[in-house]
């Protein structure tokens, strides 16, 4: 990916992609695919170089012996049309395509499961307190079926009784 001045007019930016694409075919590399007939065109950046905020983005797929790019990066170092260039090898972008995906089995890392509660810590899924939304304690069938008994309240009365 090479990144244009903004400064450079059409003819001018025609010019420099057909001198830029003359100098990968003269090391010896071959052009796979090139945007050059139909740049990205002028974009904003992301943080300004060299006092501007935009640039044309001309995209380039090569394929090259290793080391023959040399001369090529250093034309494009010193060339004052180029705001920045990024030059990246396939083969690693292919091997990451290679691997594996992960089962689908096996949780994703940060993926809660419906057994979490919210705060992330696993516990189940019924904790036997029937509470709604509100805090108001609600009854179930089995709770209606079992009698309770409550305990008198001693408020000191029977001592005197007796």
């Amino acid at each position: 990916m090479v990144l244009y001045s903004p400064e450079l007019g059409d003819e001018a930016l025609q010019a420099e992609m057909e001198r830029i694409e003359g100098q990968i075919t003269a090391t010896g590399a071959e052009i796979i695919r090139s945007k050059s007939t139909t740049p990205w065109g002028r974009r904003r950046l992301a943080y300004p170089i060299h006092n501007y905020q935009d640039a044309f983005y001309v995209l380039y797929s090569l394929s090259s012996q290793p080391g023959a790019l040399d001369p090529f990066e250093r034309d494009l170092k010193i060339n004052t049309n180029v705001m920045r260039y990024l030059l990246i090898r396939q083969e690693k972008a292919q091997a990451l395509e290679d691997d594996p995906e992960p089962e689908a089995d096996e949780p994703a890392v940060g993926a809660e499961s419906d057994d979490q509660t919210p705060d992330g810590e696993a516990g189940d899924t019924d904790t036997g307190d029937n509470v709604d939304v509100s805090g108001d304690e609600v009854s179930t069938e089995d709770d209606a079926a079992e009698p309770t008994e409550e305990a008198p309240a001693d408020d000191g009365s029977d001592e005197e009784q007796a």
